[in-house]
């Protein structure tokens, strides 16, 4: 298998440009409206969302040429991480896609079936490049929306992870606070009590209600084939891994 940083080193950049914008447009609305141009005077640049999708599809070319350089590191504690691809069932009835996640070669090895799926935003780009991408088909064939998808949650805090220091100090307030209120609550029925008003929480329960007992039966239906197809997916995908290892 090969590392992340290989294959941003041997896709071509233009097709690896496309596909993060096809799948992660959203990227270039929230930049428009969160962080504008400047002029060299600080007064906003006035600029059409053409003009500003270009200066951002600039930047994330940058982006790319900047991981080319960025030496790999180990993970403080020695893991391995692996990145693969499942099919899941989005965007309409029966419309499959590829979901990307990352597991710790230790903990598939141990159990493939159970092992944890870990989010890595908040990790170093030095890591993230070392990350090995699994040789399976499913992956290979979707490799740029793979490595598009690695890009963008790569690029959480910034291109030059600028904002990283404070988003992990955000989020252990955010776990600190979390647990508190947790702890807070008596019953499921108070948490939501408390979060939607009184009002709201019962106008979720009364529209529950109004169902009719056939739609929610097939509705559950097409939850549950929907879980155990993606299950399925993921499984068999990770079964496949162990194969290269």
């Amino acid at each position: 298998m090969k590392t992340v940083k290989d294959y941003i080193i041997s896709l071509d950049t233009d097709l690896l440009v496309r596909e993060f914008y096809y799948y992660h447009s959203d990227t270039l609305y929230a930049c428009y409206y969160g962080k504008p141009l400047r002029e060299p005077d600080g007064r906003t640049k006035s600029v059409t969302v053409f003009c500003y999708a270009e200066d951002q599809i600039n930047q994330l070319r940058e982006y790319i040429e900047y991981l080319k350089r960025v030496e790999i590191t180990e993970q403080e504690d020695g893991k391995q991480g692996i990145i693969y691809a499942y099919s899941v069932l989005s965007g309409g009835w029966l419309s499959a896609t590829a979901y990307t996640e990352l597991i710790y070669k230790d903990e598939l090895l141990k159990d493939p079936d159970n092992c944890e799926a870990y989010g890595y935003m908040f990790n170093k780009f030095s890591e993230i490049l070392g990350f090995l991408v699994a040789d399976n088909k499913f992956t290979q064939s979707h490799i740029y929306k793979v490595i598009a998808d690695v890009l963008w949650e790569a690029s959480w805090t910034g291109y030059r992870q600028e904002g990283l220091q404070e988003e992990l100090d955000n989020l252990e307030e955010f776990e600190n606070a979390k647990e508190e209120n947790l702890n807070h609550y008596d019953s499921v029925e108070e948490m939501f009590t408390d979060l939607m008003g009184e009002d709201g929480y019962r106008d979720m329960i009364d529209r529950r209600h109004q169902e009719t007992d056939e739609s929610q039966k097939l509705l559950d239906e097409v939850r549950q084939a929907k879980i155990a197809y993606e299950k399925c997916s993921r499984l068999r995908e990770r079964q496949m891994i162990l194969e290269y290892i």
